[in-house]
This record gives structure tokens, sequence and C-alpha cells, in this order.
């Protein structure tokens, strides 16, 4: 199932800047599907998902190597995921740079990566004035209702949220099939994104503060009362970032 997103005329917009064009958001709201479809509308392009070892691959070698690499290819090149990469900032940095000299190869980038990286400093002191920043949000509700394939029932938005995948699951997902959906999405949240940032693995106590929180919406609390019932420490202890907040 297609669903039309405002923002991706705004991204195909973005084609006729040399800027750098950053699309940010969290797990499954669609930068993956809204890049392949830009994609399929570019003539030259190559296009790499840093999630495929083989492409990983690629970009796992000396970052002049990479350069020339990217500088020899296509005149568009996009790259999902791209925060799996060190350093990937002053590869965009190099590349942009480039094509000041090289206005006839300047090379146009289309990235894709979680909104997490957006607490990179060094991103945006690498990329100062060299990017434009595309944020991807779940459904709207203007957008859920735009398709006529789906029931157009508010409850059912307000009740499962606006995550594309939540009616892609099958041609008339059930309310179990949405609820596993969203319960598969939780864990892998879990498993990859939050275990990187928490140094104290206490999935346990993390998954008592989810369900908390969703018990809790739109009350006021406050976190010495999140900490005596989930029965963790209220000072939350952050691994870095990165490995190198340096531009």
């Amino acid at each position: 199932m297609v669903f039309k997103r405002k923002i991706f005329e705004d991204l195909v917009n973005s084609q006729k800047s040399k800027k750098i064009s950053l699309i940010f958001g969290p797990r499954q709201v669609g930068k993956t599907h809204l890049m392949k479809r830009l994609a399929k509308q570019t003539k030259n392009y190559k296009y790499f998902n840093l999630e495929f070892p083989a492409d990983s691959r690629i970009f796992n070698q000396d970052a002049d190597e990479l350069f020339c690499l990217l500088t020899n290819s296509e005149p568009c090149i996009f790259i999902d995921e791209f925060h799996y990469v060190e350093n990937i900032s002053q590869i965009f940095k190099a590349i942009y740079d480039w094509g000041d000299l090289h206005p006839k190869k300047s090379i146009k980038i289309f990235a894709s990566g979680s909104s997490a990286i957006e607490m990179h400093k060094h991103l945006k002191e690498s990329l100062a004035g060299r990017f434009k920043k595309f944020v991807v949000r779940p459904l709207s509700l203007e957008e859920y209702k735009s398709n006529t394939k789906i029931e157009t029932s508010l409850n059912q938005y307000l009740k499962f949220g606006g995550l594309p995948g939540t009616y892609n699951a099958s041609e008339n997902p059930s309310d179990n099939d949405k609820q596993e959906y969203l319960q598969n999405l939780v864990a892998t949240y879990i498993q990859k994104d939050i275990k990187s940032l928490i140094i104290e693995e206490n999935i346990s106590g993390f998954n008592n503060l989810i369900y908390l929180l969703a018990c809790w919406q739109g009350q006021i609390i406050s976190s010495t009362s999140l900490a005596r019932e989930t029965r963790v420490t209220e000072k939350i202890h952050l691994k870095k970032i990165s490995r190198n907040h340096k531009s």
C-alpha cells in the first residue's frame, strides 16, 4: 500500500539543490520507502543500504578510498542508515567541497538515519551550511484519511497511531495484526537502539517504564515516582553517542 506523503514533494524539489539532504525519523515511518521512490525518479544514481552486509562492506574502508569511490560513482547517491559509518559527516563535507571545485561533477547526496543521529554535535558542526534536514513523522490524520483503501476511523488512528506498517501488515489487518506489529517494533527499539544508549542494561526496568508511560500519558508525573515504580535509579547514565565528537 502506497501512502501519499506531503514531505515527498519537498524531497523531489530538493534534488535541484546542491545541499546534502538528510532525512531523519524514527523506525518504520517510511524513510526507506521515500528514498526508493525518489531514486526511481532519478536517471543516474547509486543506492546503498548500510544494513545490508554487501553495502556495509563497501563503506568499511579507508576514508580516502571511499571518497574516490563515491566521487567516481553516479551524480546522485542515496545512503540509507548512514549513521552506521563512523565520521560519515567528514566524508559528506569532503564530497560537498569537492563539488565546489568541480561543479560539473558535483554529487547530490540523500542520506537517511535515525532521529538519534541529531544528537551528534559533530554532524551539525561539520556540515554547517551544507545540508538541509527533512524530518519524516508517522502519518498525519490527513494522510491517513487520504487513502481510501483503509477504514478512515479516528478511533483506529488514535488507538494504533500513524505508522504506515500498521496498515500494510496485510490487505485487511486485524487489531491483533496491528498490535503484534507494534510489539515487534518496540522489541526492535529495545534490542537495537536502547541497548546502545543505556550502560546499565536493565531491560526489565525499561520495559516497565514504557508500560507506565503508556498508562500515564497526558498526566503530570515525576521522575521520582517513575524511579520508584520501576525500581531503578532516578539518574540515567548514557553511553557516548559517538566515539568522536570532533568535526
